[in-house]
């Protein structure tokens, strides 16, 4: 079984010491264009809103760019404004002209429509529901603020973060009007809008769990078993299909097998006997060469004249009909849920910024050390010159900096930068995206325009049976076919069912771990731009008792410290080290329960070596050159003490020294301790 801690761990050190280069000079003159231009190109897009007279009565929708949707856009239904006459131009104006200007994504906009509705609106619809712009004034915002913190049945009715988006839309919404030369004349003069209603108040959010490790690491192994059998199968076939594609019997067309019939009209067993469709390039080849770019379904294969291929293709012997197939040509939902989750581990994406990515978001190129790396998204290049570099076969050199951002929709698309070592091994992420680009090539200029770039393309095995990319009613993560994937995988594998979205904060987990704690490395492997944001959403319950332990052994170390008069002090031992034993160099079982001080953390200095806890690591040069250290002390000791008490405490301890712990190390340990100079013990006593 793969230690996944320490494969993961040495990816995320090699991250996240990268240092973060100087903007490329594509990105230089890119930020040099015409800014004119490209806020009208934002405007052009055109986020409005439209009345409609359904037979149900007038509606009102506010239309926002949306790609996957047909035309490019999708409505938000925002027709409970109607019910405020004096509100609902002023309130839409407000939703959608700033949305427009900063082209704000849709799930953005479409969650600024539910705060508002489910927040200021809801407040209005029961306190004053016929208000005016005028009628807002400050004590109305400041009473919507204590009926957002209201009670019922001793419990608040919203969590604290459920609160801050309802008063921050309407805050945005009452100060957009406030500056709007044509509604700020309607408004109360003296409405004022604080900037901060929420402090003071207690963080109540639920983290998202962390997955436990022996959980983690069966996922880990599951999806790797399932990618590198998906790979071999995929490419053997392939391989298999390419060495028959040029063969007369798959290029002759659809053509009905005669003399595979009797007279009477039933199917002749011995011709079938030598079906040529039997091989399985043959097989392949002709449905490559016949029905390309269809998904295949035996009610289609059956309008087929060839019957001969076709009652290969339907059987279960000899190949398992279409089940088995398909991974020739393309993959389905559930093909794909290994490589999301084993890229989810690698890269601590969210769960949309991965579902969501670009194909061109990953680019892998030569690093600055010259050994092959994938980049996920670290920065921009036009679309005409990515094409080159990837149809040239060429790697770009490490200090162009010439590569695809994949965008997080909540962070205003801001990329997301990774970095990780590009190797051949199935569970590399590099190796997981040159896969599935290969995989996905017969199938991805069938998939609809606004999905075509999508690294996560797929077939859908029922019902409509078309190409399409993970995304649901609002986001990829609500799509059924996601979702019912997901669990699919889980039970096949008897595994526990795991949302994806717990993977990033266990990703960060490791990180925290990995160094010691350090914000700023959590902070950098998430992509945060403030630290605040990482320790508010991503201290973990893990991380949080990590911390409570390392105080409480500060504590125990400090109170050790004193109580030996320095003597035994941690700060002086290297990195790694046992700071548990008593004495420099040696390693302590159970520092709590030894024979000297049992119930507290022993600090008999100099006894270590002969403790029935106390051990020393024979390949290490330091712990040897510090048993020599000791040694020297317990000497120096016999001329400091009193000959009785030197005999009964000292003497066992050097001849422990002598005869067992010395003469175990190796010659060559020996060589390299005696270069290691070291500063005197403190004096035994």
């Amino acid at each position: 079984m793969p230690d996944v801690f320490n494969i993961i761990s040495r990816e995320r050190w090699g991250s996240l010491m990268r240092k973060q280069k100087k903007p490329s000079a594509y990105t230089q003159k890119r930020a040099g264009s015409n800014i004119a231009d490209f806020v009208a190109e934002k405007i052009a897009k055109s986020y409005r809103v439209e009345h409609h007279e359904e037979p149900s009565g007038p509606t009102l929708k506010l239309v926002v760019p949306f790609k996957e949707a047909p035309g490019g856009e999708k409505s938000i239904d925002i027709s409970f404004l109607l019910d405020f006459p004096m509100l609902c131009e002023p309130f839409s104006e407000a939703l959608a002209l700033p949305a427009r200007l900063v082209a704000s994504p849709f799930v953005t906009v479409d969650g600024k429509v539910r705060n508002l509705k489910n927040g200021l609106v809801k407040y209005l619809r029961v306190a004053a529901p016929d208000t005016g712009l005028g009628d807002i004034t400050t004590d109305v915002f400041e009473t919507f603020i204590v009926w957002l913190r209201r009670t019922e049945n001793g419990v608040a009715k919203y969590k604290k973060m459920s609160m801050q988006h309802f008063e921050m839309t309407a805050s945005a919404v009452m100060r957009y009007l406030q500056k709007s030369d044509g509604w700020k004349h309607q408004l109360s003069p003296e409405l004022n809008i604080r900037n901060n209603y929420w402090s003071g108040t207690p963080d109540d959010r639920t983290h998202v769990k962390i997955i436990p490790e022996e959980n983690y690491r069966d996922i880990y192994v599951a999806c790797k078993k399932e990618i590198t059998a998906t790979m071999t199968k995929v490419r053997h076939q392939r391989a298999l299909m390419q060495a028959q594609l040029g063969n007369p019997i798959a290029l002759q067309g659809d053509i009905f097998p005669g003399d595979a019939y009797h007279p009477c009209g039933t199917f002749n067993n011995s011709i079938w006997k030598t079906n040529p469709y039997k091989d399985l390039g043959l097989c392949l080849a002709a449905l490559r060469h016949r029905v390309p770019g269809v998904i295949l379904s035996i009610t289609k294969l059956k309008k087929m004249q060839d019957k001969m291929l076709l009652r290969v293709v339907e059987g279960t012997q000899p190949f398992g009909s279409i089940p088995q197939l398909h991974y020739c040509f393309y993959p389905y939902a559930r093909d794909l849920v290994p490589f999301v989750l084993m890229l989810a581990i690698h890269l601590d994406y969210n769960s949309e910024t991965l579902l969501q990515s670009l194909l061109h978001d990953y680019v892998i190129r030569k690093n600055e050390i010259g050994s092959i790396e994938l980049v996920a998204s670290p920065a921009n290049i036009n679309h005409e010159k990515k094409e080159a570099l990837r149809n040239s076969g060429e790697r770009e050199p490490a200090e162009l900096e010439i590569l695809a951002r994949a965008k997080k929709g909540r962070s205003n698309d801001a990329a997301q930068p990774q970095i990780r070592p590009a190797t051949d091994a199935p569970d590399n992420p590099a190796s997981i995206v040159k896969f599935l680009e290969e995989w996905t090539s017969f199938s991805r200029s069938l998939v609809p325009p606004a999905a075509r770039e999508r690294l996560f393309i797929f077939a859908t095995e029922q019902q409509d049976r078309i190409f399409k990319s993970f995304a649901g009613p609002s986001t990829a993560t609500s799509d059924n076919v996601w979702r019912n994937s997901l669990r699919r995988f889980y039970e096949d594998h008897g595994l526990p069912q795991t949302a994806l979205n717990r993977f990033r904060p266990t990703g960060l987990d490791f990180t925290d771990v990995l160094f010691g704690g350090d914000i700023r490395a959590k902070q950098a492997a998430a992509n945060h731009v403030s630290p605040e944001t990482t320790y508010r959403r991503y201290s973990t319950d893990a991380q949080k008792q990590r911390g409570d332990e390392f105080l409480g052994q500060v504590g125990q170390l400090r109170r050790r410290w004193r109580e030996s008069f320095g003597k035994v002090d941690p700060r002086n031992k290297p990195d790694g080290a046992d700071v548990g034993a008593a004495t420099p160099g040696w390693t302590c079982v159970d520092p709590f329960s030894g024979p000297y001080t049992p119930n507290k953390l022993c600090n008999r200095y100099g006894s270590c070596p002969g403790c029935p806890h106390g051990s020393i690591a024979l390949n290490d040069p330091y712990a040897l050159a510090q048993a020599w250290n000791l040694l020297y002390a317990i000497d120096e000791a016999a001329v400091e003490i009193a000959p009785e008490a030197w005999l009964t405490k000292w003497a066992p301890i050097k001849e422990k020294l002598l005869q067992v712990w010395l003469p175990s190390f190796p010659d060559l340990i020996q060589k390299q301790a005696k270069r290691i100079k070291l500063a005197k013990l403190p004096p035994l006593e």
